[in-house]
């Protein structure tokens, strides 16, 4: 098992070190792509995993996404020789666990915070 990090990622102006139908598996995690929708990034993201990856390979993308631009990426992946093998959505169990642990973590954050004057500064208007 190989494992290959690619600086500065792959996209359009940076494609993967290695020959076409090469890769057996394919993991990405936490791309932090994709916010809004699919756009030209993401589909030459995509293109280029399905160009280094083998014929039934298996391509895992782990992610943290709105609902709907994951749902148009299943949609987009599809339409692109990739087959569905099945999904997981995290969100509701994650926003459950951050709930649930919201003093521990507003604890932790107050302390960070209290180290830096600009964050003593008062708030004028909404709070975001």
């Amino acid at each position: 098992l190989n494992c290959l990090h690619v600086p500065g990622g792959v996209g359009v102006d940076n494609k993967l070190p290695v020959a076409d139908s090469s890769q057996d598996v394919i993991i990405i995690t936490e791309t932090h792509i994709a916010d809004i929708e699919i756009g030209e990034e993401e589909k030459a993201i995509f293109a280029e995993i399905s160009r280094v990856l083998k014929p039934n390979g298996l391509f895992l993308w782990a992610n943290a996404l709105p609902t709907r631009v994951w749902t148009a990426a299943i949609d987009y992946l599809g339409e692109n020789n990739f087959e569905d093998c099945g999904t997981w959505n995290h969100t509701k169990g994650a926003v459950v666990a951050r709930d649930e642990d919201e003093q521990r973590v507003n604890a932790y954050t107050d302390q960070l915070f209290a180290q830096y004057l600009a964050f003593k500064i008062p708030i004028v208007g909404q709070e975001c």
